[in-house]
């Protein structure tokens, strides 16, 4: 084999390498996976796996996300998965150092490496402090609240179109009932829901640098679990301020094989918000003149007969409110 100092090919690292197998995998409309593999020197793996996966890092209090090294040519997908394994398989191969006594020619000198790429996650770009989308994962699920109102004044129980007239009428132990024509609702405990509609979402900040999580991320969760935004949120496609209350998290250790992380490993978080946010209209009562349309936060109830109104205690509104865009900013 020539000398590998020769080899015409660098990685973005300036590893070289020589390509064993060109791309080979599959593309659907929405996400790729290609396979390559590289001929590379065995005490070099170590430097191409940390390529692969940087680590991230948060010196000065700023997280810094190290750009992945895409395929060669497409630039859109980057290392999902590196496996190796011995080039000349009668020999085995001593990547790490870990017999450095051994006799020369004891281990091969070469190894074959099997990249398999796939979807850049933030699409090619490397992830930008400026832009949350970038490193946050975000998903939804539209539900909503089913509450139990008194009946409104004015309920009417409406006519049935086309009733026989000889049948209009039916005698009930409260009174006589006229079919032909709407009659106030008199009924005890007769339902009357009122329907919420709410959106959760599930924001989730992958491997987050655990000193940054300590100090920095995890007081600003505190400081803001059971507030509601006081501006538009821009990650959840600017909701309107008061509109997004922040309901809870779960963190969790993201064990990796890298060295350097002992006491220290980086940490994973979801986020639970809940969407209150769609519009009624409000009647010339509450206006003093025409209907106008009201848009409803967490900081509206719905009043029986009324409709939604804002309800303050001793001046103040029941969430308070905070800027939750300065969670990851």
């Amino acid at each position: 084999m020539e000398d590998s100092t020769l080899w015409r090919q660098r990685s973005s690292a300036g590893l070289p390498y020589r390509t064993l197998e060109g791309a080979s995998g599959s593309v659907n409309y929405d996400s790729g996976s290609i396979t390559e593999k590289y001929l590379i020197v065995a005490t070099d793996l170590l430097a191409w796996l940390n390529a692969g996966f940087p680590t991230i890092t948060a010196p000065s209090g700023v997280i810094y996300y190290p750009e992945q090294p895409a395929i060669p040519g497409l630039g859109t997908l980057v290392p999902t998965n590196i496996s190796f394994d011995a080039f000349d398989s009668s020999l085995p191969v001593d990547p790490f150092g870990a017999d450095s006594g051994a006799p020369d020619g004891t281990y091969g000198k070469f190894m074959v490496l099997t990249v398999q790429y796939g979807n850049h996650p933030a699409n090619g770009s490397q992830p930008d402090n400026n832009n949350p989308y970038t490193f946050l994962n975000i998903s939804s699920n539209a539900s909503g609240v089913f509450l139990n109102s008194p009946l409104e004044k004015g309920a009417l129980w409406e006519t049935i179109p086309g009733f026989s007239k000889p049948y209009s009428k039916i005698e009930l132990p409260g009174g006589v009932v006229e079919f032909g024509e709407s009659t106030v609702v008199d009924n005890q405990n007769i339902p009357h829901g009122v329907i919420e509609p709410q959106v959760e979402w599930t924001v989730t900040w992958p491997s987050i640098p655990f000193t940054y999580f300590r100090d920095i991320l995890m007081p600003r969760l505190r400081a803001r679990l059971g507030y509601v935004n006081s501006t538009p949120m821009q990650v959840l496609f600017y909701a309107p301020a008061e509109t997004i209350l922040f309901m809870s998290y779960s963190a969790s250790a993201s064990w990796t094989w890298k060295s350097g992380f002992v006491g220290e490993p980086p940490m994973s978080l979801s986020m639970k918000f809940i969407e209150k946010n769609f519009i009624t209209t409000v009647g010339p009562a509450a206006t003093g003149g025409a209907t106008a349309d009201l848009q409803v936060t967490h900081n509206h109830l719905y009043r029986p007969n009324i409709g939604y109104r804002r309800l303050k205690v001793n001046g103040n509104c029941m969430y308070a409110t905070a800027d939750m865009n300065t969670i990851w900013s």
